[in-house]
């Protein structure tokens, strides 16, 4: 009796750790499936969309300008800017990512605005943001994410010159990885080289993901990468 008794309990043992084990693995299966889900957005990408949006469509409130780097960050904005824009007008936002991936592109879009004006408007301080997108992979996971980094120049319109400028801020502005992950950067790092007529700007970090696939179990950290993000700032001299 004592032996049946304990096989019985050993089967539904082995059955509740196959059924808890099968729906560890459909959670997780669905949230992979769902990695760009969102029931307000039309696109597959909706953080590529997000950004081309505040440059290319016409109910944008922003006056955003968009940057495109190659991987030895030099500026080639006109080289693709009117095929982007061509892509984004269709809805094409896969074939952009292939562009991206393919041609190691950096799409980022650039807003400029004086903050400060003193000594009768003789010296001035410039703030400078840039929105950089990017997307990575971790064990299977595919996410797509927009940081921020923000700097200041102030320059003198007599001399023409840069007076000083601050080290930038780093921020993640826009994440929607989904509802059973947390999206945060570690290691982050920031800094500045003025020039004679700009300034460069930098920020690094490691861009994190955490998810939660069973709330009796402890999160489940990913690591999507390190990412160098940089702008040059031209005050309006």
């Amino acid at each position: 009796m004592y032996i049946r008794k304990t096989k019985h309990y050993v089967i539904a043992l082995l059955a509740i750790f196959l059924i808890f084990g099968n729906s560890l693995n459909i959670l997780a299966a669905e949230e992979n499936e769902a990695v760009f889900t969102n029931d307000n957005q039309t696109s597959t990408y909706p953080v590529l969309e997000k950004l081309l949006d505040s440059v290319f469509s016409s109910n944008s409130l922003t006056s955003a300008t968009l940057r495109i780097r190659d991987q030895n960050n030099m500026d080639i904005t006109q080289a693709w800017q009117h095929h982007i824009q061509d892509l984004y007008e269709q809805s094409k936002f896969e074939c952009i990512i292939e562009i991206i991936k393919t041609q190691q592109l950096k799409l980022s879009t650039e807003k400029k605005e004086i903050v400060d004006i003193e000594l009768n408007g003789s010296v001035q301080k410039q703030k400078i943001t840039q929105e950089f997108y990017e997307i990575a992979t971790s064990d299977s996971y595919t996410k797509e994410w927009i940081v921020k980094l923000t700097g200041y120049i102030t320059y003198s319109l007599f001399s023409q010159e840069i007076l000083s400028a601050t080290n930038p801020t780093l921020s993640l502005i826009y994440a929607p990885f989904g509802a059973a992950w947390s999206a945060w950067m570690n290691n982050v790092s920031t800094g500045h080289t003025i020039r004679s007529s700009s300034v460069l700007f930098w920020g690094r970090y490691t861009m994190m993901g955490s998810m939660q696939i069973h709330p009796f179990l402890p999160l489940v950290d990913y690591n999507f990468g390190t990412f160098t993000e940089s702008m040059i700032g031209y005050p309006d001299f």
